[in-house]
């Protein structure tokens, strides 16, 4: 007879296991980003085994380069090829353009405490559990899932290791399984990607997908590199998305936008009434930059008013509103500035929208600004730093703004690396300060300014050069507050918008951003100044990124010295020490690794700078130019 109390203890583990047979599994939302943050939660390892030990259940993978045929897509996932080429009606040899959503069929088995699909994973030069996870795999497994995986071997990833990869998946539960669900589909979040988007191209409910990824109703934002689980009664099928909108380029830019935002954008009235709003306190102090996620596909343009529709705003009542927020701002009457251009002629034109002025015999840049500029009016007007160009004032006229900058006697930075002329010639000493005076501004912009912000559009062309050669960082038109919350260092964005060959790899295809973004674009800027190429090298058949190139052709650690002599500007005719050019090129590698958590913060590097100034310094003042040791 079996006693009371081992019958209270059945009936208590008994009850103690209906929320495990009832339980949902839990959307792993931003956790997954930071690879240095030690992270076990289980939304991050992977799905809690709560259903059947094993099932038959399918991914969601998008074919991009080298991955876009069948047999290297079912290769990488340990998926079935004949199963996933029935799928996806296509033979066995065909191949998918790039970005086309294709459903692989996995195993998926409990491993521990967590479901998986597990598959096996070559290491490639270059490759970090970052990359792995979220380039190569497109999130179906996680940074912290595969240091967990792997834990038996270094952290350290070396080319032809072999790893193994948990990929994310899960069987329905109990109670899924009596509502008739028989698969969990696992669907890999793209940007711009919502509960209503993506269930109405699968064909579901959106509260079944709130359901069972424990979404509230509230809430319900995603995050690209994460999954969702979808619940299905059949076998899965998408829907195509719809076409892309075509493209309008601006020079030297690239546009991603919505055909809806290109509608907005025509509608003059209603964008310069949002232009209106930034003579408020509220708009210039607690503005928030960027706090939506990006928009699928990525093409990137400057807003630009249309020149045929007439504009009618009280450009007085704005010029009040701005002395009175930025007290420290002159305000220009437009005639002043006329003047002070010739009407801005091009024989003012410094370059695009930047113009050279004349005031009472004192000389400003001019800059005329297309669209919205309270975040740089906002951001300039109360901070003071050497490295950055200073706003001394502003004017309106129709709508449109002007803002006047000190003045660098030198131009721009570009004209002096670019130009093929010996009279336009900088020293190493003097490459090396620039570098340093660069990184100073954009350091001080990441952490000396409460909240931090990002630059996001560092470029040569974007920097002054005062008479003796000093730096200063100039366009923060496209400024963002450098936000992830809650440890996580990413924010996201819609807006995609930069200038090609310096934008970070993260950020042009996922729209993620942080300060790690403008220390890729710095790497470039500063590749730039020591090999005195351009960023985007035009080509017969098509355009090179410089920074690609550059990767590639120092990939191989073998003989970095010769590799520098062969990368490094001619003009210079020799005149540097070798030794500290090879450190510098070490740095560059750093700051262009397409891992954000491989790059140096720019705290590291305004340190590296300095030392690398001072060494150099004590080069060129040796009278036999021997190699100076200093240690980084």
């Amino acid at each position: 007879m079996v006693s009371p109390s081992l019958e209270l203890l059945c009936f208590l583990c008994m009850l103690s296991s209906v929320p495990l047979l009832l339980a949902q599994q839990s959307y792993i939302g931003k956790h997954f980003s930071n690879c240095k943050i030690t992270n076990n939660t289980s939304s991050v390892l992977g799905y809690s085994c709560n259903g059947k030990p094993t099932c038959r259940t399918y991914l969601v993978f998008r074919s991009r380069s080298p991955y876009t045929s069948v047999a290297s897509i079912s290769n990488l996932l340990t998926s079935d090829p004949s199963r996933l080429s029935r799928l996806n009606s296509v033979s066995g040899a065909e191949s998918f353009p790039n970005g086309t959503e294709i459903i692989a069929p996995v195993r998926c088995a409990c491993s521990g405490e967590f479901y998986q699909a597990n598959s096996s994973y070559l290491v490639v030069h270059g490759d970090t559990q970052y990359i792995i996870a979220n380039y190569t795999y497109q999130g179906l497994t996680t940074c912290h899932a595969l240091l967990y995986q792997n834990r038996d071997k270094p952290r350290i990833l070396f080319t032809g290791t072999n790893l193994t990869v948990p990929l994310r998946c899960a069987c329905p539960t109990t109670r899924q399984r009596n509502a008739g669900l028989k698969y969990l589909l696992t669907y890999t979040v793209k940007a711009g990607d919502s509960v209503a988007s993506v269930s109405q191209r699968i064909g579901v409910e959106p509260q079944s997908i709130v359901d069972a990824n424990e979404l509230s109703n509230e809430n319900q934002y995603l995050s690209p590199f994460t999954t969702l689980l979808i619940p299905l009664k059949n076998r899965p099928t998408i829907a195509p998305p719809p076409p892309p909108p075509p493209s309008v380029s601006a020079s030297g830019k690239i546009s991603r936008k919505r055909w809806w935002v290109l509608v907005v954008a025509g509608c003059s009235a209603g964008a310069l009434v949002f232009l209106a709003s930034f003579i408020t306190c509220y708009i210039f102090y607690r503005r928030k930059y960027g706090k939506v996620y990006t928009a699928p596909g990525v093409k990137r343009e400057k807003f630009v008013k249309p020149p045929d529709i007439s504009v009618n705003l009280n450009s007085e009542e704005l010029l009040e509103g701005v002395a009175d927020i930025c007290s420290a701002l002159r305000v220009y009457q437009f005639e002043e500035l006329q003047s002070a251009t010739e009407n801005f002629s091009t024989s003012r034109g410094i370059r695009g929208s930047l113009y050279q002025g004349i005031l009472n015999g004192n000389t400003f840049v001019i800059k005329k600004v297309e669209g919205d500029a309270s975040k740089e009016i906002s951001l300039l007007s109360s901070v003071n730093h050497v490295n950055i160009l200073g706003l001394l004032g502003v004017s309106v006229s129709q709508g449109q703004f002007y803002l006047v900058f000190e003045y660098a006697e030198k131009g721009l930075l570009t004209d002096w690396i670019h130009e093929e002329s010996e009279s336009k010639c900088l020293s190493w000493t003097q490459r090396v300060q620039i570098a340093l005076d660069v990184s100073s501004g954009l350091n001080y912009l990441h952490n000396y300014i409460k909240p931090g912000h990002v630059h996001m559009d560092v470029t040569s062309k974007g920097v002054f050069l005062t008479s003796d050669f000093r730096a200063k960082i100039a366009n923060f038109d496209m400024v963002k507050l450098a936000e992830g919350g809650e440890g996580n260092p990413f924010a996201f964005t819609r807006h995609i918008t930069g200038t090609k060959g310096y934008m970070a790899p993260e950020y042009l295809e996922d729209g993620l951003f942080s300060a790690s973004v403008d220390v890729y674009a710095f790497g470039v800027v500063m590749l730039e100044i020591v090999s005195g190429k351009k960023a985007v090298i035009e080509g017969k058949i098509r355009e090179a990124f410089l920074a690609e190139v550059f990767i590639a052709f120092m990939s191989e650690e073998e003989r970095l010295e010769e590799r520098t002599e062969v990368f490094i500007d001619p003009f210079l005719q020799g005149k540097y020490p070798l030794h500290l050019a090879v450190l510098l090129f070490k740095l560059i590698t750093s700051c262009l690794s397409r891992d954000p958590a491989n790059r140096p913060s720019m705290v590291e590097i305004v340190q590296f700078f300095s030392k690398i100034l001072d060494a150099s310094l004590t080069w060129k003042e040796s009278i036999c130019g021997h190699e100076i040791e200093v240690a980084m």
